[in-house]
């Protein structure tokens, strides 16, 4: 699960549903009794993630000046990536009542895409142009959350106030 923030609003879409245990794992496990209903206990998960971050820069020129007039209006982001689990091991109550361990080798994984608000919209960047100064729209935080709706990391993309701020 993901959750954005922007510097204009929020955003709290996530591509696809909240992962569960059960989600996870019921088609590793052969007990015809393992539901949504069974204790899990002692789990083991590590997560992995991936993200890039475009940033667009819209200039403003009037037409009756040279191209070195142009005036920089807005300043938006996109943010978009993936991110996966994997649950090694757990144990559980079989249907006997045993404790049974159970070990998983993959996990799934979810994509995500985040747009600030007014990206490359030219309607946006003229109204800014006219009324001063830049506007920034960018997305500034990413939530990633993990089983049980734990916060697993949290992405933080860099938001540049010019072009001379990127490296």
């Amino acid at each position: 699960m993901s959750a954005a923030t922007t510097t204009l609003g929020s955003f709290n879409s996530y591509v696809g549903a909240t992962i569960t245990i059960y989600d996870a794992v019921k088609n590793f496990i052969s007990d015809s009794n393992f539901s949504k209903t069974t204790t899990v206990k002692n789990i083991s998960a590590s997560y992995t993630w991936n993200w890039y971050e475009s940033v667009d820069f819209m200039f403003i020129k009037e037409a009756s000046k040279s191209d070195s007039y142009q005036s920089l209006a807005l300043i938006t982001s996109t943010v978009s990536g993936a991110s996966a689990y994997s649950i090694p091991t757990f144990s559980y109550a079989s249907t006997t009542g045993a404790t049974t361990n159970a070990t998983i080798n993959q996990g799934s994984s979810k994509q995500f895409s985040y747009t600030a608000l007014y990206h490359r919209d030219s309607s946006a960047a003229i109204n800014y142009y006219l009324s001063g100064p830049t506007a920034t729209s960018f997305i500034t935080k990413i939530t990633l959350t993990g089983i049980d709706g734990k916060t697993v990391q949290t992405i933080t993309p860099a938001m540049p106030m010019g072009m001379g701020y990127l490296l």
